[in-house]
């Protein structure tokens, strides 16, 4: 495996934000932030194929501990484009990951409407 780098705005405030990566045999990288100091990620995105972009992320938009919101990139640039709720599988029947989704709005956490941009670390 190489050294993964790369940039990311969790909360779209226009700085990069500290995330811890974790590489997997299987060529995927994980990519975990904290951004608000708790303690407890914030921010889990996938890059299942490291290709500097991550394909779905998971956040705690309501800053509980709990990942809450699904944002997937629909097309591969880059953006989440799109999101779901993340609702907790209580009786175990299925993958944790559910209910109806929206399209990515406005961009203003406020509205629900988060969007991270990855972008390769300058030289990559």
């Amino acid at each position: 495996m190489g050294e993964y780098e790369i940039n990311v705005d969790i909360d779209g405030d226009g700085r990069w934000d500290d995330v811890s990566v974790t590489e997997h045999p299987d060529g995927s990288v994980i990519l975990e932030g904290d951004v608000d100091g708790d303690g407890r990620a914030d921010f889990v995105g996938y890059d299942e194929d490291a290709d500097g972009l991550v394909d779905h992320a998971d956040y705690d938009t309501d800053s509980d501990g709990d990942l809450d919101t699904r944002w997937t990139d629909d097309d591969g640039d880059g953006w989440l484009d799109s999101s779901e709720p993340i609702v907790d599988d209580v009786a175990g029947s299925g993958d944790g990951a559910g209910g109806g989704g929206s399209d990515g709005g406005s961009g203003d956490p406020a509205a629900g409407g988060l969007r991270s941009k990855l972008v390769p670390a300058p030289g990559d």
